[in-house]
C-alpha cells in the first residue's frame, strides 16, 4: 500500500509497544511508537497521514489524559488504554469527561479488540 495511514502509539512498556505496533503493521499501518506523552504530542505535527493516537493512561512526564486533551483540536482519532478500563464504571466515566476519547480500551489489548479498532479506522 502506498502512503499508508499512520498510527502514533504512546506507552512506557516497550513489550506492549512492540506487540501493538506489530498488529497495526500487519494491517499496513505506518507506526510511530514513543515511550512518553511529551514526545507523543511533539510528534503529532510531523505525521501527515495520522489517523489515530493510541496512548496509555499512566506514563511518566505527561499521562494519556493530558496527551488526548492537548491534541483534541487536531481532529485525529484518539484512544486511551488502561488496565483499569472496564473494571470501574466511575473511572471510565471520569476519563470520558476529562479527555473525551473516541475509544477507551482495556489492557492488555486483545487481537479481537485490535481488529475491531482497525475496522473502525478503515470502514468498508
Amino acid at each position: 500500500m502506498s502512503n499508508p495511514d499512520q498510527v502514533l502509539l504512546a506507552d512506557d512498556y516497550p513489550s506492549h509497544l512492540e506487540t501493538v505496533a506489530g498488529i497495526f503493521k500487519a494491517f499496513d499501518f505506518e507506526v510511530t511508537a514513543v515511550s512518553d506523552g511529551i514526545i507523543a504530542v511533539a510528534m503529532i505535527e510531523t505525521l501527515e497521514r495520522l489517523r489515530l493516537v493510541l496512548t496509555d493512561f499512566e506514563m511518566p512526564g505527561m499521562n494519556g489524559v493530558e496527551v488526548l486533551r492537548t491534541i483534541k483540536k487536531t481532529g485525529v482519532l484518539r484512544a486511551l488504554m488502561s488496565a483499569r478500563i472496564g473494571t470501574d464504571r466511575t473511572f471510565d466515566e471520569s476519563l470520558r469527561q476529562q479527555c473525551q476519547p473516541d475509544w477507551l480500551l482495556a489492557k492488555p489489548l486483545t487481537l479481537s479488540k485490535m481488529r475491531e479498532l482497525i475496522a473502525r479506522l478503515r470502514p468498508k
